[in-house]
């Protein structure tokens, strides 16, 4: 016997929180991204970030998240198709506890493309985070040189 006998209920409920379980993460690094993107691009900037740059950055930041998220739901829309209910395994064969919810893709096409989107989401936000934060290292060391050069030159 489960706690809650809808067996509908507790599919969309298993769906829905694996969905987003695995779509929040995920759209945090990509926003963790932009983040990180945008401050080098501001380091750029420097002097000549106006109100008026600040205030085009934002209207951009806006439609990025908004990308952002449609592009991490639709690449792991697939999932919720794939969810199965199975019943928790016992010993003398009856119900115990919970359901669990299982994903199962029926074809080794789908199974490579899950493993395609894991390992891209978590190797492409890393490349450009790093990349971003060395960017910005070594601009803001330039930066500096230059303006201890300029002092010593006086």
């Amino acid at each position: 016997m489960y706690l809650i006998e809808n067996i509908y209920l507790i599919k969309i409920l298993c769906q829905l929180s694996e969905y987003f379980s695995r779509l929040l993460p995920s759209v945090f690094d990509w926003l963790t991204v932009c983040i990180s993107i945008e401050r080098t691009y501001t380091l750029i900037k420097d002097v000549h970030f106006t109100k008026l740059s600040a205030l085009k950055t934002l209207k951009l930041s806006r439609w990025i998240i908004l990308i952002v998220f449609l592009f991490n739901g639709f690449i792991t829309l697939h999932r919720p198709f794939y969810f199965e209910l199975i019943d928790e395994p016992t010993i003398n064969g009856g119900k115990q506890g919970h359901p669990w919810c299982i994903l199962d893709f029926k074809s080794a096409s789908w199974d490579s493309y899950e493993n395609f989107i894991n390992i891209f989401q978590l190797i492409a936000p890393m490349i450009l985070n790093l990349g971003s934060s060395l960017f910005f290292l070594l601009y803001k060391i330039k930066h500096e040189l230059r303006i201890l050069r300029k002092n010593h030159q006086r």
